[in-house]
């Protein structure tokens, strides 16, 4: 069964940790496919529109919004760890502005690669272009090639496990995660 970990900084901020699996569908391999034979590789929205164009909805800004099965969506397979706010969430819910500032989300997704590119717009020539909507280097697994990946998720890592508010320490460390799998360490 599916287990969602929350680990608590102060009684409204927390982090979940989630495995998220694919499953024996590839989503890499579709890529690599589409990309054969052509001087750059496709992103993973064109994988999504290319192979499961009936099943995936993307805004017009091009941020993908619904896919009928989460994991398919998902560029791999590996832990996702999710910053939580519940003060923001309260303060912004009616006005559906739960992630409305990038610099303190909701809802905000723990990079393992660094970078806070999710929901970013970027044009065809940015080098961010196609790591918009995730990649793989956003999970948490062991040999994770990201340049800043150490596979660990603490205080001093990047990103790190601090409190939003005035980025006090919150002392979690999670570490050594396992390769993907439907069970991961």
């Amino acid at each position: 069964p599916a287990k969602i970990y929350r680990i608590p900084i102060k009684a409204k901020e927390y982090f979940l940790v989630e495995n998220r699996y694919a499953g024996k569908l590839n989503f890499d391999s579709l890529q690599y496919e589409l990309s054969n034979n052509r001087p750059e590789s496709v992103t993973a929205r064109e994988v999504l529109e290319t192979y499961f164009a009936d099943q995936v909805t993307f805004s017009p800004q091009g941020v993908l919004i619904d896919i009928e099965n989460p994991d398919l969506g998902l560029p791999g397979s590996g832990c996702l760890i999710w910053h939580i706010d519940e003060r923001v969430i309260d303060v912004n819910r009616r006005e559906n502005r739960i992630n409305a500032d990038p610099e303190h989300r909701g809802v905000d997704l723990e990079e393992a690669d660094g970078s806070q590119d999710i929901g970013q717009a970027y044009d065809f020539l940015s080098p961010g272009y196609g790591s918009e909507i995730g990649w793989i280097l956003d999970m948490w697994y062991a040999a994770n090639t990201s340049p800043v990946f150490k596979n660990i998720f603490s205080s001093g890592s990047q990103p790190d496990s601090r409190s939003y508010y005035h980025r006090a320490n919150s002392h979690i460390k999670i570490f050594d995660f396992s390769s993907p799998d439907t069970v991961m360490t």
